[in-house]
């Protein structure tokens, strides 16, 4: 398997998180029973986390297309008992895609990722407190450190380098990273350059000089810097929660990856990967308590539904005379033909209201 092939499971743990942080906020922000809140985060981490879909997931071997990726990750949303409308999902889809892209980005180096994948999983650790819930974050850690860290420094940049290929189109403009300026009004993400030294290299103002593919001579040009491992935006945390001054540092309980068997090897194509996996998830536990509910996450969804609920009126074309389907079809074409002249002047959805209600 080639390097590349590895990043399948760093991007939808990463962006899972992503969007159990978000999906909290959210429902915390529109006040739903702890006891339903918990229970939705307790259903999407099982089936993100379950050992079926987890030892598939590390088998993918390419990474699918963002269509796809949002199917699997649409599947995932709706094995809990909470129920999104397009829109939302749609605009939660955006979220993760822009939250992991940031952090991946800011990463100075490629094994830097893997702190900031770290970093997320104990984050939506403690999210739950459910011990079954728990240990599958464990065995997925453990999983982690398993494949990735034997890894030289080029097989793990060959990783990143797929997953920026995934996120090479994606600009959504997203009101939280404008305003601490680590996102320019195009929507791209400002590089901070002063940041830790990537690993195997030569620290930042070392001048070297070569003559006949040799040596002969070196320096150094003293510049400001940091000390150590410098991450002042916090890679990995939850970006939407309130500041806490009783953050919990507790350890955890860690289970070696040496007791975990070895997963399968499938051969499988990118399309009948994403199928598989998303046959994996599953359906969400039948609980006598707590029956499904719909919730929209977002405060411009609501204006949505209200259009979905008004009554329409259903019309029969197939007892229509011939004169008047002629003549309703000329009236189709004129709406078709401004429709297509409407969608040329379209401009993409802007996420800088909605990132203002989650940061709230």
């Amino acid at each position: 398997m080639s390097d590349f092939a590895k990043a399948m499971p760093l991007l939808i743990f990463n962006m899972g998180s992503e969007m159990l942080y978000i999906i909290s906020a959210r429902l915390e922000a529109q006040r739903i029973p702890s006891q339903k809140c918990v229970k939705v985060l307790e259903d999407l981490i099982r089936s993100m986390h379950k050992k079926q879909f987890r030892d598939e997931l590390f088998q993918t071997r390419n990474v699918p297309n963002s269509f796809a990726v949002r199917q699997l990750f649409d599947r995932l949303v709706h094995s809990s008992i909470m129920r999104l409308n397009v829109s939302s999902m749609d605009k939660l889809y955006d979220l993760m895609r822009m939250g992991f892209k940031y952090q991946m980005l800011r990463c100075s180096s490629a094994d830097e990722l893997l702190q900031v994948t770290a970093t997320h999983l104990d984050g939506i650790q403690r999210l739950v407190a459910t011990a079954d819930v728990c240990e599958l974050i464990t065995e997925t850690k453990a999983l982690m450190l398993q494949t990735y860290t034997p890894m030289r420094p080029a097989s793990l940049f060959a990783i990143k380098q797929e997953l920026c290929r995934f996120f090479q189109d994606v600009r959504i403009r997203v009101s939280l990273l404008l305003e601490k300026g680590l996102q320019k009004p195009d929507g791209s993400i400002a590089i901070c350059l002063d940041r830790p030294d990537a690993t195997g290299s030569l620290p930042a103002g070392t001048i070297q000089y070569f003559d006949d593919d040799e040596m002969k001579q070196d320096g150094f040009f003293m510049i400001p810097r940091h000390v150590g491992f410098y991450t002042p935006d916090q890679l990995g945390t939850n970006m939407y929660a309130k500041p806490k001054s009783d953050f919990d540092t507790s350890d955890k309980k860690v289970v070696t990856y040496d007791t975990l068997p070895s997963p399968k090897q499938y051969d499988t194509t990118a399309l009948d990967g994403i199928n598989l996996l998303a046959s994996l998830i599953g359906a969400p536990i039948a609980s006598p308590e707590m029956k499904p509910f719909r919730v929209s996450l977002f405060d411009d969804c609501k204006e949505e539904e209200k259009i979905e609920s008004v009554p329409t009126v259903r019309i029969d074309a197939q007892s229509m005379s011939a004169d008047y389907k002629q003549s309703t079809s000329e009236i189709a074409r004129c709406f078709d033909a401004k429709a297509i002249s409407d969608s040329k002047s379209t401009e993409m959805d802007d996420l800088i209201s909605l990132m203002d209600s989650v940061s709230k």
